[in-house]
């Protein structure tokens, strides 16, 4: 064991792939523990050979040293058999949730919605964090590793908080076409009264407002009118409420 530990740490020294240089130093790590542990419980089982506990205590002790040896010699032939038979699990999860996170985040500005996309981008965000807070605390994660982890998670959290702020500023600009007709809507009711029916959430504001014709057919129509009855009661700040407005309730469709 002694030699086996000797010869283990020379070949560590020599490989360049950090991940065999890791797995290495575990199968080393659980060698030096179990080799020990192997002693004592074969003592125990020699002595009381017929005590079923002791025989079990020995053969998983054992277990664990064949792990261990074998261990050693998947990292010093730089392959590792027991993770291709697993697909690298926890490796792989991780990954394909940092992909989807990044197909999650590109957003339509002019659609973005605090309300709606913030809580989820911050949770799946928190969620991929914890899965590399493992990784940074497993025994076999170097030091300068570790502390390399937990800064770049301190840099995507403030990474993504820019982001969201930069979407923030960039959709007042241009309203959505919904939120647009509802302010409209409700800039067209406060000036000529009820809609005809009333309680129901607006579709096209024409054939919501009475008289129908008053404003003609045409949209742009519709826009310039109340933007002009507006100005010409004294209503000017109204416009900017309105429009506020219409940004405000945009997130509730």
């Amino acid at each position: 064991m002694v030699k086996l530990n000797y010869v283990a740490a020379r070949r560590q020294q020599e490989l360049k792939d950090p991940h065999c240089r890791d797995e290495m130093a575990a199968a080393r790590g659980a060698l030096k523990k179990n080799a020990t542990m192997l002693y004592t419980a074969s003592q125990a089982f020699l002595r009381h050979p017929d005590v079923a506990a002791t025989r079990a205590n020995r053969d998983y002790v054992f277990k664990q040293v064949q792990e261990a040896i074998a261990g050693i010699s998947n990292a010093a032939q730089a392959t590792s058999p027991t993770d291709e038979a697993k697909g690298h699990t926890g490796i792989g999860e991780l990954a394909a949730a940092l992909n989807e996170f990044d197909n999650k985040i590109i957003l339509d500005p002019m659609t973005f919605s605090e309300a709606r996309f913030r809580p989820s981008l911050e949770e799946r965000l928190e969620s991929i964090i914890s899965g590399a807070a493992l990784m940074a605390d497993s025994s076999c994660t170097r030091d300068d590793r570790r502390e390399r982890i937990v800064a770049e998670c301190n840099a995507v959290r403030q990474a993504l908080q820019d982001l969201l702020s930069e979407y923030m500023n960039n959709v007042s600009p241009g309203l959505p076409a919904r939120a647009f007709r509802w302010g409209l809507w409700c800039a067209i009711w406060w000036l000529h009264g009820e809609p005809t029916q009333r309680g129901k959430r607006p579709g096209d504001p024409l054939s919501l407002v009475k008289p129908k014709s008053y404003f003609g057919e045409s949209g742009l129509d519709v826009v310039s009118e109340c933007i002009g009855r507006l100005e010409e009661i004294g209503e000017r700040g109204f416009i900017g409420k309105l429009w506020l407005f219409a940004w405000v309730i945009s997130g509730s469709f």
